[in-house]
């Protein structure tokens, strides 16, 4: 983690801000989540506080809860939106952001807004259009905002990021979290490169494994015989892959330091430090990676299929893979090229991953980036690859920040890796505070 300063005197910092305005046109991605329609109030509720709770359902089938502070007053909003969900599940309310930080925010005098969005899966653009959509309900009912904040998690973050360049007059600040925000393609491509080099060094084990083992046999045959075939049709809903993986790592230990130090067309697969593939210490870590990866293989292709009417939409064939570890086998890493499954895009699947969504890099108001360095689901590449778009880009209104860590959306702690440090949530907290005072009183961060 790159501060450490105290988060103390919220409420003081939000009663010396200075009010900015926020309105704007609607850009035509998203121009068709008509703002003051299609809106079902549900109930309001007045706390004991003064707080005002209005939950309700938009457009078709996207739950929403609305949070304003007693005294609000055309004050500041937070509008949250949410990460992946299972294609498999229902839309539901997320509770990803915690009650102690919603708290915190209601507190320091911020509105909050999220939704479920209409749909599971990879839902970027319902999610943007209910959050939109929200917003101008908002608006309708409380007014205007002094200042719109976008925050973002996970695949929420390049929510808030497609909103952010295509209606930059709608907000004043954004921090996205753990986010895939190198854009959709380099995610979706991220998760067929575990698959493939899963398929190529642990999969005939698997196989093995499978005529013994009912679990195994159950992951290989979800994953079927080809990348984007994977279908989780047979799997009981408790379904573990990860000690599955387990298994075959231990089993292929000097293979498994092999895939850890992967690099794919020059960038790191994964991103652990020299001392700790020394020292073997990023084999659990290793195991969390793939299951995450094949997790989303398993669950999500068929859903992303389906939006792009079947095309595929990742394109594999130039790409160049790479470990030092082979480096002593004079034919290792040839032999690794030639050998791991290649695919090929359709234009109309390409094209959906570009619109839905491949950032510009333009920003347009104060942006905060936050990842943990070594991210299982998003690997911390997005972000760095975003500050090379953005750069191009000529933003200037852009600050990243790396936890050093190890999870998604937060920090678990070695060696069991089954309790979260406090530090992300922390860190979090902090890089809101900060854009909060960038943008309301010009204060540039460190």
């Amino acid at each position: 983690m790159t501060h450490t300063k105290s988060l103390l005197g919220f409420s003081v910092l939000v009663v010396m801000l200075i009010a900015a305005g926020c309105s704007g046109p609607v850009s035509p991605a998203t121009q068709d989540a008509a703002p003051a329609t299609g809106v079902t109030v549900a109930g309001v509720t007045v706390l004991p506080d003064g707080t005002i709770h209005e939950t309700g359902v938009l457009g078709p089938g996207a739950l929403y809860d609305i949070w304003v502070p007693s005294e609000w007053e055309q004050g500041n909003l937070v509008l949250y939106a949410h990460g992946y969900v299972n294609p498999q599940e229902e839309p539901a309310l997320p509770d990803d952001l915690g009650a102690d930080v919603m708290q915190q925010l209601l507190d320091g005098g911020f509105a909050i807004a999220y939704s479920s969005f209409a749909e599971t899966g990879w839902a970027v653009k319902d999610g943007a259009i209910r959050t939109r959509q929200l917003l101008g309900h908002f608006k309708d009912n409380y007014g205007d905002p002094d200042s719109a904040f976008l925050v973002g998690a996970s695949q929420g973050g390049i929510i808030s990021l497609l909103l952010a360049e295509q209606n930059p007059n709608l907000f004043d600040g954004m921090l996205t979290l753990c986010a895939p925000i190198g854009g959709a393609r380099m995610q979706m491509e991220y998760i067929v490169h575990v698959r493939v080099l899963f398929d190529y060094f642990f999969r005939d084990t698997l196989k093995y494994i499978a005529g013994v083992d009912a679990q195994a046999g159950l992951l290989d045959a979800a994953l079927g015989e080809q990348p984007l075939g994977a279908d989780a049709a047979g799997l009981p809903a408790d379904f573990d892959i990860l000690p599955i993986v387990g298994t075959l790592l231990f089993l292929n230990q000097e293979v498994a330091a092999v895939m850890a130090t992967m690099h794919v067309d020059g960038r790191p697969l994964f991103n652990w430090p020299p001392e700790m593939i020394e020292l073997g210490a990023f084999a659990p870590e290793l195991v969390a990676s793939i299951t995450a990866g094949l997790w989303f293989n398993i669950y999500g292709t068929a859903d992303l299929l389906e939006r792009t009417n079947g095309h595929g939409p990742v394109d594999t064939r130039r790409s160049v893979y790479y470990s030092p570890l082979l480096d002593w086998d004079s034919n290792g890493n040839a032999a690794l090229n030639a050998g791991v499954a290649r695919l090929a895009s359709h234009p109309a699947g390409a094209n959906y991953l570009r619109r839905w969504y491949q950032p510009t890099g333009r920003l347009r108001f104060p942006t905060i980036n936050l990842h943990t360095t070594r991210d299982p689901a998003v690997p911390v590449q997005h972000q760095r690859v975003f500050g090379e778009i953005a750069a191009a880009a000529g933003s200037g209104e852009l600050l990243q920040r790396e936890i050093d860590g190890f999870g998604h959306c937060e920090v678990l702690i070695p060696p069991s890796y089954t309790e979260s440090s406090p530090e992300f949530g922390a860190a979090m907290l902090e890089a809101f505070y900060d854009l909060v005072a960038w943008v309301k009183l010009g204060i540039v961060p460190d």
